[in-house]
């Protein structure tokens, strides 16, 4: 199996529509539907989720991120499986692993460095916040 028309820049961005195989529909079909499922079970687990309102946020992005991913990757394979002209170019799954990346490179960023941050943020207004009056509960 030749694997050198991967590397060149014409073998991505040509508009000539070549069929796919049904090897590479079916697994790039797997792998959408995979990235969808796996988004809502993160989903049902932020929904169910007993930790703090961060670890939460996180899990409903990620889940964003795979419903989103999921079903672009789906629409671009049926318009890559009718050999639609423009839209169905091998390009666009080149912009779809770019938009990926990017995506989770700023979950990535979220989960390292923000996370923390407004933890800490929390944890110094609850000390400062704890000698202010509150209000009274009523019965």
């Amino acid at each position: 199996m030749d694997l050198s028309p991967l590397f060149s820049l014409s073998f991505w961005f040509t508009l000539q529509q070549n069929a796919l195989s049904p090897g590479f529909a079916r697994a790039f079909f797997i792998v959408f539907a995979l990235i969808i499922i796996g988004a809502a079970v993160m989903r049902i687990v932020a929904r169910n989720a007993k930790e703090d309102r961060y670890t939460v946020r996180l899990y409903r992005k990620i889940a964003a991120a795979g419903m989103t991913m999921g079903f672009i990757g789906l629409f671009w394979l049926f318009l890559a499986f009718e050999e639609v002209y423009l839209f169905g170019a091998r390009f666009w799954f080149l912009f779809w692993l770019v938009g990926g990346g990017v995506w989770v490179y700023f979950i990535v960023i979220f989960a390292k460095k923000k996370i923390p941050a407004l933890r800490t943020e929390d944890a110094h207004m609850r000390e400062a916040n704890k000698y202010l009056p509150k209000k009274k509960k009523r019965n």
